[in-house]
């Protein structure tokens, strides 16, 4: 099996630091105004208050800005980055004739470019959550001591979701770059993506009734997403408290602030946000992992039958 060799060779290309500086700039830029427009919602004195009240404070904060920016849009923007400079890339260079005409299987390229970009995408995720986490840190002014448990206690948990997320973008990229064989309308291809996962931020908030009048949470990609981040901290062990839930609301969709759910034992303290419940969370969950293997299949296939000339 050569799949190995084009695994360390695509990972190779993608370390190229022009590659690199072209995603950190603007990531960090947006990403340290995003940090601290999150952190000023938080108390000036929090240093002052108990560690447990900040490290909730924090990880109720870290949690929406994880989903936003932390994983969500910066890897789907990754995902199509790499996805163009693959195959779409050698298809314009002329080299993907040379490499075809080694002792290589067909599949055996493909698998190894789509294993180049899911781990390389973990990597720049790990990479990007932990600035923003540092950098939400730095600017709300918290202890020290409470970044274990408001920030570190979610990092497991997102790993899980950029797992997923690495998933859907390299199975999208890997498809777009082997039917366009076009580094241009690859990447513009796997923006679309990334650019839905924020539009339906506004639309689900100003849209009123016609969100579900016309069942637009079947193309929300943020709130299928927002079902994958909620399922991947539950799969960890790091649940949400109804705060958490709440800070969420507005960046998933996935939960109705309005509508608490409460436990008689608790003297009707709310134990969670009732869902609101469009879809299912496992259905979210399936649905597009069935879609991005599905690409896969395709980019498979039509690789195999491909004339490269």
């Amino acid at each position: 099996m050569r799949v190995p060799t084009i695994f360390r060779k695509t990972f190779a290309d993608f370390s190229n630091p022009k590659l690199l500086v072209a995603y950190f700039l603007p990531f960090l830029a947006i990403g340290g105004f995003l940090a601290l427009g999150f952190a000023n919602n938080l108390p000036d004195d929090i240093a002052a208050l108990p560690l447990a009240q900040q490290e909730a404070l924090l990880f109720d904060t870290y949690a929406a800005l994880s989903f936003f920016w932390g994983v969500g849009i910066p890897l789907l923007v990754v995902g199509a980055i790499l996805s163009a400079n693959t195959l779409a890339l050698e298809a314009e260079r002329g080299t993907l004739r040379i490499l075809l005409s080694k002792p290589i299987r067909r599949w055996e390229v493909v698998v190894g470019t789509f294993l180049a970009i899911l781990a390389f995408s973990l990597l720049m995720a790990l990479a990007s959550m932990l600035l923003v986490g540092v950098a939400l840190y730095l600017l709300s002014e918290a202890s020290a001591a409470a970044i274990g448990g408001g920030i570190f206690a979610l990092v497991p948990g997102n790993l899980v979701f950029a797992v997923f997320v690495s998933i859907v973008a390299a199975g999208l990229g890997t498809a777009l770059a082997v039917l366009t064989q076009n580094r241009l309308r690859t990447a513009l291809g796997g923006v679309v993506l990334p650019v839905l996962y924020f539009a339906f931020l506004p639309i689900r908030a100003l849209g009123g009734p016609s969100y579900e009048e016309y069942y637009l949470y079947i193309v929300d990609v943020s709130y299928h997403f927002g079902h994958a981040f909620v399922l991947a901290h539950e799969a960890v062990g790091s649940g949400f408290t109804p705060e958490t839930q709440a800070s969420l609301a507005i960046w998933t969709g996935v939960y109705d602030p309005k509508r608490p759910l409460v436990d008689p034992l608790l003297g009707g303290m709310p134990t969670s946000l009732d869902p609101v419940g469009y879809v299912p969370p496992v259905a979210s969950l399936v649905g597009l992992l069935v879609v991005s293997l599905g690409l896969f299949g395709f980019a498979l296939y039509r690789f195999e039958h491909m004339d490269v000339s």
